[in-house]
């Protein structure tokens, strides 16, 4: 249903997003597997409207798009960064949605770190917690990320 839903129309009613994300998160914990194996166009809907609700103003929204994130995040280091190769159809499901996408994560470590670093938000350890996740899965990223932050920042 969310599908026929265009994710302007679900980001503008804020009732319609949180229960949109609270559905999101469930699926990402819960039912992983699921989200997973889904074609490459429903996932990337599905993690960006996660991103787009971390970008949001609404707390509640934010924290349960964060806790999603790092779910995935979460499940794809287990799964496929540090094992040798994937080897359960949902891994292998995931990395081919990441081959397909490969800015999908450094994005969002991105705007996490900046909404963590530069703007007021009550709730930096929900939004925290999938930072450690998105980094060990891409160090490098992280590394040319520091390294913008820093150079941007005055002496």
């Amino acid at each position: 249903m969310t599908l026929a839903i265009p994710l302007a129309d679900i980001l503008a009613y804020r009732k319609l997003q949180k229960a949109h994300t609270l559905d999101s998160s469930r699926l990402c914990g819960s039912h992983i597997s699921f989200i997973l194996k889904l074609d490459t166009a429903t996932f990337m809907h599905l993690v960006g409207s996660l991103e787009s609700g971390l970008k949001g103003l609404d707390t509640s929204i934010s924290s349960q798009c964060a806790i999603a994130v790092d779910n995935l995040a979460s499940y794809y280091f287990n799964n496929i960064t540090m094992g040798e190769a994937p080897t359960s159809p949902a891994a292998i499901c995931f990395a081919q949605h990441i081959a397909g996408c490969p800015s999908l994560f450094p994005e969002i470590l991105k705007r996490l770190f900046e909404i963590v670093l530069f703007e007021d938000c009550s709730n930096q350890w929900n939004l925290s917690r999938p930072m450690l996740s998105l980094i060990l899965i891409s160090e490098l990223i992280f590394s040319d990320l520091k390294a913008k932050i820093l150079s941007s920042q005055p002496v």
